[in-house]
């Protein structure tokens, strides 16, 4: 495994290090929490894909809900963020968000043309991670999703 960036990568880019966002997130996740005040149990899992370029990830309710999810996440040097491509089985079936990471969390934004989403991941420590999915309303943030996940593998 490599983590020199590719040609044409800028060496700005977080992801090239071994202690990057989307290196933290490799694994299997299964997570306790709510999601529109029901209790929920899920799984996520992450992996590198078409060479380490992308994280590709699948979400899946196991209780609580039928929700299901697959997608990649990637940082885009030349725009210098996260990208998020999400499908799923949800009301909003194909969803993009974008956004920035700190050692510790990764914050991504929807704009929508209903409504302007935020999700969010947090690392507690090495194998706990928790996610938040927000409704952004004038200046307010109102989660609506709340999962607690523990690393598996």
């Amino acid at each position: 495994m490599s983590l020199q960036p590719a040609q044409g990568q800028s060496n700005e880019n977080p992801e090239m290090t071994k202690t990057g966002f989307l290196e933290r997130l490799v694994g299997q996740w299964e997570g306790e929490g709510k999601s529109n005040n029901r209790e929920i149990r899920d799984l996520m899992q992450f992996e590198w894909a078409l060479n380490q370029r992308f994280v590709r990830f699948f979400y899946r309710a196991i209780a609580g809900d039928n929700y299901e999810g697959e997608g990649y996440i990637w940082y885009n040097p030349s725009h210098r963020c996260y990208e998020w491509w999400e499908f799923n089985n949800g009301q909003r079936p194909v969803r993009r968000h974008t956004g920035h990471s700190n050692p510790n969390q990764l914050v991504l934004e929807e704009d929508g043309e209903e409504q302007k989403m935020r999700l969010t991941f947090t690392f507690v420590d090495d194998s706990t991670l928790e996610m938040t999915e927000s409704v952004l309303e004038e200046e307010q943030v109102e989660p609506y999703v709340r999962v607690r996940f523990q690393r598996k593998t």
